[in-house]
């Protein structure tokens, strides 16, 4: 284990940082929030929020745990993709570790909001 990335190559830790981008567009789309929104909850701009989500900033570790107060979601899940049975479920994550494994933005963002909408349909039917 590298301490911050340090020891890692350099394509590992932007493909990790993808990763966490990736799991908080999907958490926030999943929870019906716009970038707008979710930004005045966690009181950053919206270009801000919009930075992260693609990759392009890193994530300071009070975002990150703003992020994780907002979704009920562990560090660990965040940073890395582990969750517990208090965090996201395992097809969850399954779909989480698929999309993120998209190179596509495009195709990436259709996969997710036809993730979301599916869902939304599933609970309204519930």
């Amino acid at each position: 284990m590298s301490v911050q990335g340090l020891d890692e190559p350099k394509g590992n830790r932007l493909s990790q940082k993808k990763a966490v981008a990736d799991r908080i567009k999907i958490l926030r789309l999943s929870s019906g929030f716009t970038q707008q929104g979710m930004a005045e909850k966690l009181n950053i701009s919206e270009r801000l929020l919009a930075y992260i989500e693609s990759g392009d900033r890193t994530l300071s570790i009070t975002n990150a745990e703003k992020i994780c107060q907002l979704f009920s979601v562990s560090l660990d899940y965040l940073y890395l993709g582990i969750t517990s049975e208090t965090n996201v479920d395992p097809i969850g994550q399954l779909i989480t570790k698929a999309i993120s494994q998209i190179e596509d933005e495009e195709v990436k963002d259709f996969f997710i909001k036809t993730i979301v909408n599916l869902t939304s349909l599933m609970i309204k039917n519930k």
